[in-house]
């Protein structure tokens, strides 16, 4: 099967399995700086629902990986999620610090992010994802 894999498929797959691997490591620091000190963090919620949200990119990433059609659209619109918490927490960011640079560094993660919608989106995704 791998051997007529496009490779805009592995590539789009192994970006979320990695992201959201790292995300789920990003959550497990917050979790223990909220458990040593729950004074300096936002509470319990935010670190289990990122936990959810990136568990659940490694695992549609792994899914897509083997042809899964329904993964590719979660990982469509979970890029477009994505998109606009990036959006938003740069807004948020520069609005409560009186900071343009946010904006200076959107286009490092949304540029990227652009791509791997277009690649979800192509026609040889589409007919990779119908075949298998």
């Amino acid at each position: 099967m791998s051997s007529n894999r496009p490779t805009s498929v592995s590539v789009v797959a192994w970006f979320f399995m990695i992201l959201g691997g790292l995300s789920v490591l990003s959550a497990i620091g917050y979790l223990f700086i909220h458990f040593q000190q729950p004074s300096t963090s936002f509470g319990l919620w935010p670190g289990i629902l990122q936990i959810i949200v990136a568990g659940s990119f490694v695992i549609a990433g792994a899914l897509f990986l083997r042809g899964s059609a329904p993964m590719r659209k979660v990982l469509e619109i979970g890029s477009y999620f994505l998109a606009l918490g990036i959006v938003a927490y740069s807004i948020s960011f520069s609005s409560n610090f009186g900071s343009l640079l946010p904006f200076a560094f959107i286009a490092a993660y949304l540029i990227p992010l652009f791509f791997v919608i277009r690649a979800l989106r192509s026609q040889t995704v589409r007919t990779y994802v119908c075949k298998t």
